[in-house]
């Protein structure tokens, strides 16, 4: 890796400096993906639906009906139970470059559900900031190969 090192803090570099910032200062990219949690039903969620505790499948259209009719009569739907759930975001991973997160989600997105780049900032972040600085101005590509170069 470490001879790699410098060619992709050159690509970094040019990429910080050529990028569409998405009218954001200091951006900084993130994937997210989604994710189901379940909810109470009287509050927000995204869908409700019948599930089979035993099984861990959903119900089709007509056994969703007959469980339905069950419910109104009062009687016992078994291992199955009513859930709701919402969808949230899921953090992944961040990257200074946009292309950064889709080298990421070329090797990784198949594993993830429903994935998204979002792009933030780093605003008023000092550390990050001096750093992506450093990284568009190419002073860390520098010092790698120094150090390469002693080692």
């Amino acid at each position: 890796m470490s001879q790699q090192l410098p060619e992709l803090l050159q690509r970094m570099q040019l990429s910080l400096n050529t990028q569409d910032g998405r009218y954001t200062a200091d951006p900084f990219y993130c994937v997210f993906s989604k994710r189901e949690i379940v909810v109470d039903a009287d509050y927000d969620h995204d869908r409700v639906f019948w599930w089979h505790q035993e099984r861990h499948i959903e119900a089709s259209k007509t056994t969703e009906r007959r469980l339905e009719g069950l419910r109104r009569d009062g009687r016992e739907t078994g291992d199955w139970v009513k859930l709701a759930v919402k969808e949230i975001d899921c953090f992944e991973t961040a990257c200074f470059t946009e292309q950064g997160c889709k080298d990421f989600l070329e090797i990784q997105g198949h594993n993830l559900r429903k994935p998204f780049i979002y792009a933030t900032s780093l605003f008023r972040n000092r550390e990050m900031t001096a750093l992506r600085e450093a990284l568009m101005a190419g002073q860390l590509a520098a010092v790698e190969c120094k150090e390469a170069a002693n080692g």
